[in-house]
């Protein structure tokens, strides 16, 4: 090989590394604006200052793996410690114990872990699961959102579907059947559950009364 062929490969090796760094700050900052906007939609101020004082200061870069939890001991924080949650970033803020339902507690464990099993596989290790609970009066509400990609118009009334998938891979008897467990939990369980999804969010909604 000549000098100049090696010129070339050499050239073209710095390209490629320096391609793959561009690739790695690309994910970085988007981690750290889709982490930055899920502090502000759950009003999380002085996190929020703190974490752009390190970005400005240059010596900090947000995980692939951050979790915000209200409250360690809740079925929920259990749900989310146990999973692969890796590049996705979790929030959980409970104004509202859900132990205090009067639901069994492996009940509301396979409805809560279908659900966020759900999103991670929409969001496919990049992106934003902020989960709240709350009561007004005498109901109680569970939000679990992603921002992954929109669920079609067209299939959303069939995702509760038993055996419904929108994988092809996975279209047999053993997938497509989480959905349509938590459908019927919660409904054996006094309570509902809905969907809504657009280009911003896909939101999976619990209702219980109590």
């Amino acid at each position: 090989m000549n000098t100049k062929m090696l010129e070339i490969e050499k050239l073209n090796k710095a390209l490629n590394n320096k391609n793959n760094e561009l690739k790695k700050i690309k994910h970085d900052y988007g981690s750290q604006i889709s982490y930055i906007n899920g502090l502000c939609l759950m009003d999380q101020y002085d996190r929020l200052k703190e974490l752009l004082q390190k970005i400005i200061e240059g010596n900090d870069l947000v995980s692939d793996n951050v979790k915000i939890i209200s409250n360690d001991n809740s079925i929920i924080a259990h749900i989310v410690n146990s999973l692969n949650t890796q590049g996705v970033h979790i929030i959980i803020d409970e104004e509202f114990d859900l132990n205090k339902i009067d639901i069994p507690e492996h009940d509301m464990h396979k409805i809560l872990s279908n659900i966020i099993k759900n999103a991670l596989t929409a969001l496919n290790n990049n992106g934003l699961i902020i989960i709240k609970t709350y009561k007004i009066f005498t109901t109680v509400y569970v939000s679990i959102k992603n921002n992954g990609p929109k669920v079609d118009s067209d299939i959303i009334d069939k995702i509760f579907d038993f055996g419904f998938t929108t994988k092809e891979e996975f279209n047999n008897d053993d997938h497509g059947c989480g959905l349509s467990i938590v459908k019927e939990l919660a409904e054996n369980n006094n309570g509902k559950v809905y969907v809504d999804s657009n280009s911003d969010y896909t939101e999976f909604k619990l209702v219980f009364k109590i």
